[in-house]
């Protein structure tokens, strides 16, 4: 899930679900760091698998979901994943049925309309003072379930800038982005681990996590990154009246 507050919004966008999950799990630690309550939200780029450079072809192209059932296809071994070819994407949670099987003739109507919500929800985000992008590539099982499909995942400075370009158009407006990797998932362009005033590159070290990552390592970096930050750091004066809110709920539960 991405991450949504006051004035405040980090967002997944990729390249795997491994940001979503690690978002989902340090939301409260975040929201106590930059001092007002971040919610879950589902943003059209979650739950996905594609190469960066894929998804900044669909924020381009205004071409936000396949037009049919029929240009989804099946990916070999994987039972859950759909594949659209015409854009390089994966679909791994999605097209369930209420019996919890993939049925895409069935669902694909109502999850169009979900995408169709989850990328005006992005959209709305432009009101927020600080959009913080929040990229990885280190999903370890990627190689393992995409097979002859794992290309393109190394991270460059020229994707970086083209997908933080990307959502900008599509938001109207500057964002911050911040890119997970492992040593040799980056190329020489991003060997000094920082990039741009914009664009903070972290690397981490290699965890034996089948594909949500190392939690630790993944708090570690999101704290370090707001510590980092002149615009977040601001926000942290809020911590104070969050704390004091927070205990406020607390005593009146009592």
């Amino acid at each position: 899930m991405s991450l949504i507050g006051e004035n405040i919004a980090f967002v997944s966008l990729g390249s795997s679900c491994q940001v979503a999950q690690q978002l989902r799990l340090h939301a409260a630690t975040l929201s106590y760091e930059l001092g007002q309550d971040l919610q879950h939200r589902r943003l059209p780029f979650d739950w996905i698998i594609a190469p960066i450079e894929k998804l900044t072809g669909i924020l381009n192209s205004g071409v936000h979901f396949p037009s049919e059932p029929g240009h989804l296809r099946p990916h070999s071994g994987q039972v859950n994943a759909r594949y659209w070819p015409d854009a390089g994407v994966f679909f791994w949670h999605d097209f369930f049925d209420e019996a919890g099987a993939i049925n895409v003739q069935a669902t694909f109507e109502s999850t169009r309309q979900q995408y169709k919500q989850h990328f005006s929800l992005l959209r709305e985000l432009a009101s927020k003072q600080i959009i913080v992008l929040v990229v990885a590539n280190t999903q370890n099982n990627l190689p393992t379930v995409l097979g002859d499909q794992f290309q393109g995942f190394e991270f460059t400075l020229e994707k970086l800038r083209s997908l933080k370009s990307a959502c900008e158009r599509y938001l109207g407006r500057r964002c911050l982005m911040l890119a997970v990797t492992y040593q040799g998932l980056a190329d020489y362009t991003l060997a000094s681990g920082a990039s741009s005033p914009d664009i903070t590159v972290r690397y981490i070290a290699r965890d034996q996590s089948e594909w949500e990552g190392d939690s630790a390592i993944w708090l570690d970096v999101l704290k370090d990154y707001i510590r980092s930050r002149r615009e977040l750091r601001g926000s942290r004066i809020g911590k104070v009246a969050h704390t004091a809110r927070r205990l406020g709920r607390k005593f009146l539960r009592r």
